[in-house]
């Protein structure tokens, strides 16, 4: 039986499998991890648990002050390290390295998360390199990223790997009506929506507000029209990115970007879902609500041209962690969505 702190996880079995098997064998405990999976996977939370699960009395219980406080950020021996910027830098890394070198003030172990590890630069790569291959005595390292691909050859040698999945529509559905009481009908168009993100779909059930602003971003889409609605919904996403930017600290305009990014995540599903019809595979689209609006434009859109509209997309969102105007990036694209 899997410890009670994995219980938060959905369609991750396999990896649960792999850390509770260590759990279970604590000599096969190695110091240095490397977590990686598409976002919304769950790879923060499986870090959080499996940390809790190391330093938890009882193997992981869920309910003790350990658990707990690990679990919610408020345990000094666990740290989670999430970017401020679009980039880990090599003055950063050795800060965390320095917090890394110091004795756990109360549990077994320090344990160090470092979220978007895939963030860091060669040289913080390279910072980080000895002490992951050589950790001190009761330092765990847990590095978390989409891909083993996005983290260099000589740091993800070095790592255990366990590798997460999406989870699919009725796994999400069913942890939703499980967890929350919805019904199913809710719970599915939030699991279709979230892309798979579980915290993403419990908001969307929860918070009816966030759920409208997700629909809306589909129908704002499927609006495009030419160059002038394009402009003008590149200047609401904009606006709508200002509650993130009311200072100059550089963890809001990190989040300011990842709303962006996030927003055109949503804008890509309803190109891939206009793919998905002209493939005849009506059952995994996301935008089912809008399915008749998606159903005319599979017919009366060329799959070339759809899919220049999702290189479009990507094209975009690997340009947004550049030094780039965001009016102009999105005016650009949002005027050829059409």
């Amino acid at each position: 039986m899997s410890a009670k702190v994995f219980d938060a996880l959905v369609g991750q079995s396999d990896a649960i499998d792999v850390l509770q098997n260590v759990l279970d064998n604590r000599e096969h405990l190695v110091q240095s991890w490397l977590f990686t999976g598409p976002q919304g996977s769950g790879r923060s939370v499986l870090a959080r648990a499996f940390a809790a699960a190391i330093e938890c009395e009882n193997g992981g219980c869920r309910n003790c002050s350990t658990c707990k406080t690990v679990m919610n950020d408020q345990n000094p021996d666990v740290t989670v390290i999430l970017p401020k910027e679009s980039v880990i830098k090599v003055q950063e890394t050795r800060e965390i390295i320095k917090l890394a070198d110091k004795f756990p003030n109360a549990l077994k172990k320090r344990i160090i998360i470092i979220e978007d590890a895939d963030r860091m630069n060669d040289a913080s790569f390279n910072s980080l390199l000895k002490s992951i291959e050589e950790p001190p005595e009761n330092t765990i390292w847990i590095l978390l990223a989409p891909t083993l691909e996005s983290i260099i050859a000589t740091i993800r040698s070095r790592c255990q790997k366990v590798q997460l999945k999406l989870p699919n529509i009725r796994d999400i559905a069913q942890y939703l009506i499980k967890e929350t009481g919805v019904d199913a009908t809710l719970a599915e168009k939030a699991a279709r929506l979230s892309r798979g993100h579980i915290g993403i779909a419990k908001r969307y059930v929860t918070n009816s507000d966030e759920l409208a602003e997700r629909e809306q971003v589909t129908r704002d889409v499927l609006a495009l029209s030419d160059a002038v609605s394009g402009y003008l919904l590149a200047q609401t996403v904009v606006e709508k990115s200002k509650q993130y930017t009311s200072s100059a600290e550089q963890s809001t305009k990190r989040q300011a970007t990842d709303f962006i990014d996030d927003y055109l995540q949503s804008v890509m599903t309803v190109y891939t879902d206009i793919a998905k019809l002209q493939a005849r595979n009506a059952e995994s689209i996301v935008n089912a609500q809008n399915l008749k609006e998606l159903q005319h434009l599979a017919k009366n859109t060329s799959v070339d041209s759809n899919l220049r509209c999702i290189n479009a997309i990507q094209t975009a969102r690997r340009r947004l962690f550049v030094n780039v105007k965001l009016e102009v990036l999105l005016e650009a694209l949002f005027s050829n969505l059409n």
